[in-house]
């Protein structure tokens, strides 16, 4: 565990016996101090810190010294097995300290020792994951309806082998005290209901004399208590259905990012005929208006969303706008129009547009790669 941290400016008494943290931007050259310096170093991390906190500094190390194999191995290893000196060492290089061979040898022995215990660790985690069979969610969900529900109604197939006809068994409350979601609960219950139910019609009405002989010893009065009872379990589990549906949460659409949904959009960034350029493309999604320029057709564009969400795109297609609204329009003069579009208000942009003798027509919302994007609003 970390020491406590010094207060203020005054030294703690474990820095006043420890010292500072070394620092080993200038290495000692001669070999006693070296020595000298080495010894410090191990002493004083091995003091403040222990293996648990030391663990991911050994871990960030040994990335570009191990393959996957072996640092899997490294991690699988109890912390406590990486030496005091390994620790250290490593917390010294990524201090400056430049290390001899044998203080390499230190830490790529503890390494070897670590891994081969590591190794065995793997090999164990993975024999007990193999071990055990993995079920999909459908297989769990069969193994709990079997559990419960299931289990009841071979108890109640159990009364009626002993002659107790009069047992009944209601399933919808079953189906909410276990907590049965989906249409599997419902679809097992009934066909478990309905394979019974034709045979005990059938030797009811005397279809088929094996049914008629296989149920020979139940009254007439027996077999139509449990066929209503069977009906009964039917209606239940259609009803349950119904309100399973009525209870579903519709799915929500998953909507794109914003650079995934402009990814593909044509646009053309720079014209220098009109001394014009676009706007990051991503701006669009999300804005209410949106003004845009043909270069070759010289029609000015004006898209207005219907939605609070403002637009999305799609491929090279504006969504979400109005068509009722949305309109393009020949300019004869597009060095007189087009800065009313990048500056003024849609207010005012209306009454210049209103004042324009070309015809006004609706947008389509398609892009390509002689349109500007000139400027987006949110109102």
């Amino acid at each position: 565990m970390a020491r406590a941290a010094k207060r203020g400016n005054a030294k703690t008494i474990d820095e006043q016996v420890m010292g500072p943290e070394p620092d080993y931007t200038v290495m000692p050259t001669d070999p006693v101090e070296r020595k000298r310096a080495v010894g410090n170093g191990l002493r004083w991390y091995g003091y403040y810190f222990d293996s648990a906190e030391s663990a991911p500094v050994v871990y960030a190390y040994a990335k570009n010294k191990l393959s996957a194999e072996d640092l899997k191995a490294l991690k699988a290893c109890p912390t406590w097995k990486i030496n005091s000196s390994t620790r250290s060492l490593i917390r010294m290089i990524n201090r400056g300290w430049v290390p001899d061979e044998r203080e390499l040898w230190w830490i790529d022995n503890n390494f070897k020792e670590c891994i081969e215990v590591g190794r065995d660790i793997v090999v164990v985690e993975q024999e007990k994951r193999a071990a055990v069979p993995r079920l999909s969610p459908v297989e769990r969900q069969r193994k709990k309806i079997h559990e419960t529900i299931m289990w009841d109604l071979d108890g109640l197939e159990d009364e009626w082998c002993e002659g107790n006809y009069s047992t009944k068994l209601e399933v919808y409350p079953l189906f909410k005290k276990y907590d049965l979601k989906g249409t599997l609960p419902a679809t097992m219950v009934r066909e478990w209901a309905e394979r019974r139910l034709s045979d005990y019609i059938c030797a009811r009405d005397k279809e088929d004399e094996q049914c008629v002989e296989a149920y020979s010893h139940i009254s007439k009065r027996n077999l139509n208590s449990v066929i209503k009872t069977l009906e009964g379990i039917i209606n239940e589990t259609q009803s349950f259905a119904v309100a399973n549906k009525a209870k579903r949460t519709p799915r929500k659409k998953a909507v794109k990012s914003v650079d995934k949904q402009v990814a593909r959009l044509q646009f053309k960034r720079e014209d220098g005929d009109f001394k014009i350029a676009s706007i990051d493309p991503t701006l669009i999604v999300g804005a209410m208006r949106l003004l845009a320029f043909n270069t070759k057709s010289r029609e000015l564009i004006e898209y207005v969303s219907y939605r609070r969400e403002g637009f999305e795109v799609k491929g090279t297609t504006l969504q979400h706008f109005d068509v009722d609204t949305s309109r393009k329009v020949k300019l004869r003069k597009p060095e007189e129009m087009l800065p009313v579009a990048l500056s003024k208000t849609p207010r005012q942009i209306d009454n210049a547009w209103s004042k324009l003798k070309t015809k006004t027509s609706p947008a389509n919302g398609r892009f390509n790669n002689d349109i500007v994007l000139l400027r987006i609003m949110n109102k």
